[in-house]
């Protein structure tokens, strides 16, 4: 039997930094610490405050075979109603299929504001 992947999965959430007024394009970005090369899944959940976004891709969302030392980076774009003082928040959870020995760098959050 093959032995399962042994990795250290980081993953980061990037949300724009200016107030914006049109669709919220999120950067996810796993990056692979090894020691091995990994399989992984990310689990997407967006929150928001004052406003109502779209984003078909909440859940679980079917990640990638990665080498270790490499990143993978993904856009993620929600689509939010206009409110002034509105916030939507993207957390992404990274899960390695095997052992991750550093548990503590698997979830991020990003927060967008929307005027």
């Amino acid at each position: 039997d093959p032995k399962p992947d042994r990795a250290d999965l980081a993953v980061t959430v990037k949300a724009p930094t200016r107030p914006l007024s049109g669709p919220v394009k999120f950067t996810v970005v796993v990056k692979n610490n090894g020691p091995d090369d990994a399989k992984y899944t990310l689990n997407l959940a967006l929150t928001t405050r004052r406003t109502t976004c779209t984003a078909p891709w909440v859940g679980n969302v079917a990640g990638a075979e990665l080498a270790k030392g490499k990143s993978r980076s993904e856009q993620f774009t929600a689509t939010c109603t206009k409110a002034g003082g509105a916030k939507a928040s993207l957390t992404a959870t990274v899960a390695v299929k095997g052992t991750d020995p550093v548990s503590t760098n698997n979830s991020s959050t990003g927060q967008a504001r929307i005027k």
